[in-house]
């Protein structure tokens, strides 16, 4: 999958084929964004990706797809909110972001199974808020 940037200061971290999600049993995790990647969707809208890695287990790294389009702005929103990230309502965050300041963040995610028998990021949350161990 290539990628291509039109907006100075966005850079390429990897391929999209190189996340390798790991079963974990259903429970919160601290993570770290590892990267980033601007792509075009199987459809050709542009969306964010971002890797986050388990904090506990390096090998551990799941992808959140970020696209565009009003009906899914919730889910980056949170994202945001659990890298410490403030938005306010009713801004656009994917032209007030820079993608590029969220590697390196830590924040917390929760896991769910998914039908590849594999987990999934279900949701997240400001590490801060974490309960388990550090």
């Amino acid at each position: 999958m290539s990628t291509t940037f039109d907006r100075p200061g966005f850079r390429r971290s990897w391929s999209v084929d190189r996340f390798r999600p790991v079963r974990k049993p259903e429970t919160e995790f601290l993570a770290v964004v590892t990267s980033f990647e601007e792509v075009k969707s199987g459809h050709g809208n542009l969306m964010w990706v971002f890797g986050v890695t388990l904090r506990d287990d390096a090998s551990a790294s799941y992808p959140v797809y970020c696209t565009f389009r009003e009906e899914t702005a919730w889910w980056f929103r949170q994202f945001l909110m659990g890298c410490a990230v403030e938005v306010p309502r009713g801004s656009d965050p994917h032209r007030e972001i820079n993608p590029n300041h969220l590697v390196g963040k830590t924040l917390g995610i929760a896991l769910e199974d998914d039908e590849k028998d594999t987990s999934a990021v279900a949701c997240f949350f400001p590490a801060p808020e974490f309960d388990g161990p550090r």
